[in-house]
């Protein structure tokens, strides 16, 4: 399993400058939740579109949920220390609507 705890990833000895790499650019990491129509054939979005929270690391990605941001920002700090660039890839029309919202499909309080 690969989290954003570099601890939990083997390779984290690993020096990409040495190969003339001076960024990385991480797919969407924000918190997102699934499509129901996805749900309701027992898929998954890998992907991490649809988001619900931009900026908010997905806590599925983190070796300890509760550490998520934590997790995250250290991450990006030895990038850092490593002299790598982080890009983070944002399509802010990639988000959850209220209609594939499993909230959408709540009874309504009225």
């Amino acid at each position: 399993m690969h989290s954003f705890e570099p601890s939990q990833n083997p390779k984290t000895n690993f020096n990409p400058g040495l190969l003339g790499v001076t960024s990385v650019e991480l797919l969407p990491i924000h918190a997102f939740i699934n499509d129901s129509h996805l749900l309701d054939r027992g898929l998954t979005n890998y992907w991490g579109y649809n988001t619900i929270g931009f900026f908010a690391p997905d806590p599925r990605y983190a070796a300890n949920r509760a550490d998520s941001l934590r997790e995250f920002k250290e991450m990006v700090a030895r990038f850092h220390d490593a002299g790598l660039e982080v890009i983070l890839d944002v399509v802010y029309n990639h988000t959850e609507d209220a209609q594939n919202s499993v909230e959408s499909k709540r009874p309504s309080k009225s």
